[in-house]
């Protein structure tokens, strides 16, 4: 389960760093997908170098933290540290929250 959930999380990553809309929702519970921001997209900084740090749970529930370098359009780079709240939905684990911790 722990890989499904590292690979979930990293493709939402990855989308999110593309602005993705529809491809960060794909990675969403069907309640996140109602939370969801799209003012999030709006964000002027530059997401890159994503990577786990730690990874928790079982099958139905799972939490991923990972480290994201972030450049903002005055070339500052910062790591910030973010958590991930996974559940299994259907037949897959799906992100249910995210944010910097």
């Amino acid at each position: 389960m722990s890989e499904l959930a590292v690979q979930c999380v990293k493709d939402f990553m990855t989308a999110f760093g593309e602005r993705n809309e529809t491809g960060m929702k794909g990675y969403l519970t069907s309640s996140a997908k109602d939370k969801f921001n799209p003012g999030i997209l709006e964000d002027v900084r530059e997401l890159s170098d994503f990577s786990i740090i730690s990874q928790e749970g079982n099958e139905e529930s799972y939490t991923v933290r990972g480290q994201v370098k972030v450049t903002t359009p005055d070339h500052q780079v910062q790591t910030e540290t973010w958590e991930f709240k996974l559940k299994k939905e259907g037949d897959n684990l799906l992100i249910d929250s995210w944010g910097e911790v």
